[in-house]
C-alpha cells in the first residue's frame, strides 16, 4: 500500500513482522529513506551502536525476511524510532542482520548448555561489539535501562526453545 501525504510525499507501508505480529515500516522515495519502526533495532548514535529490540514472542525467521525486504528497497537513510537517523542505512541493516544471527547463536549454545538468562546476556555483551559498548550506555540512559537487553535477550532464548520443541 502505498499513501501520498500531499506536496509529492509518498509513503509506501512495508509490512516487517519479527519484532511485532503487526509491525510495519515505511518507505519514502524522495529521500529513499526508510522509517523502521523497530524492525532494524534501537539506534544509539551518541555512540553509533545497533541494539536489538527483540522481546518475547520474536520470531527470528520472520525477522530476517523483514529486513531482507528493506534492504531490496536500498535505503540511503533510516529513521529508527529510537533514537535517531542513520545515513549509512544498508551497512547498518547488514551489520543488523549479522548481529541477530550472532545472537541467535549464543542463545541455542545457551539453552542447549541449560544456561539462565544472564549467563547467555553476559556471553552476548562479550561477544557482541556493539552491544559491550553500549551496555554501559544503557544501564544509565533513562528510557531504555537494562530491561530492553535482557528482554531482547529473553525472546532470543524463548525463540530457540520453541524451535527445540518443535523439531522432537
Amino acid at each position: 500500500m502505498t499513501f501520498d501525504v500531499g506536496n509529492g510525499i509518498t509513503f509506501k507501508v512495508v509490512e516487517t513482522l519479527g519484532h511485532a505480529s503487526h509491525h510495519v515500516s515505511y518507505y519514502e522515495p524522495l529521500s529513499y529513506g526508510v522509517f523502521t519502526g523497530d524492525a532494524a533495532g534501537i539506534y544509539l548514535p551518541e555512540i553509533d551502536v545497533i541494539v536489538p529490540t527483540t522481546p518475547p514472542p520474536f520470531h527470528l525467521n520472520v525477522a530476517l525476511e523483514s529486513l531482507d525486504k528493506l534492504v531490496r528497497l536500498k535505503p540511503k537513510v533510516l529513521y529508527y524510532s529510537h533514537f535517531g537517523k542513520a545515513e549509512d542505512a544498508m551497512e547498518k541493516l547488514q551489520a543488523y542482520v549479522q548481529q541477530i544471527k550472532l545472537w541467535e547463536r549464543i542463545a541455542k549454545e545457551g539453552v542447549q548448555r541449560g544456561e539462565d538468562l544472564e549467563a547467555v546476556r553476559k556471553r552476548i555483551i562479550e561477544n557482541d561489539e556493539g552491544v559491550k559498548k553500549a551496555s554501559k550506555y544503557l544501564i544509565t540512559h533513562k528510557v531504555l535501562s537494562e530491561t530492553t537487553l535482557r528482554e531482547s535477550i529473553q525472546g532470543f532464548i524463548d525463540f530457540v526453545k520453541k524451535e527445540k520443541e518443535s523439531q522432537k
